[in-house]
């Protein structure tokens, strides 16, 4: 993103500096995970499920209702043929490789996040008590992780 400083105060500055920063946090989040409110809550909600269901020594037979999200997973799974679910066996088996494989996802992702988190509000904090141009510039020289 770039700026005409040309006549720009130090404040607009800053303005315009934290919104790019956002706008890149943004931009490397979807890089590794998919956009949208709502995609976001049904990950989080899938995850909720897993840790539940491990932290619950994944409880056999598997509960369909209890576990609606994973079991949504799971039959995605199924439609695409990669895993089979043809017995109970198969289902309790499925279920906590797939319980076992969100959580891994989810914490991949919490790493990258945190990584993402600390650059961006370490910038923004930078930015916000700037009080030269090149201080501000400085702040956006941010190597952001990539996949």
């Amino acid at each position: 993103m770039q700026f005409d400083l040309v006549g720009i105060s130090l404040a607009d500055r800053q303005a315009q500096a934290l919104i790019q920063v956002d706008t890149e946090a943004e931009a490397v989040r979807l890089l590794f995970i998919t956009g949208g409110a709502g995609q976001s809550q049904e990950y989080r909600k899938t995850e909720e499920e897993a840790r539940a269901y491990v932290a619950g020594s994944y409880p056999t037979p598997f509960d369909n209702a209890a576990y609606s999200m994973l079991h949504a997973e799971m039959l995605a799974l199924a439609d695409a043929g990669l895993i089979t679910l043809s017995n109970q066996a198969q289902i309790d088996a499925a279920a906590a490789d797939v319980a076992d494989s969100v959580i891994a996802e989810a914490n991949t992702w919490i790493a990258v996040a945190k990584i993402i988190k600390r650059k961006r509000r370490g910038a923004k904090l930078t930015i916000g008590a700037a009080t030269t141009f090149a201080q501000i510039h400085a702040a956006l020289q941010i190597t952001w992780p990539a996949p």
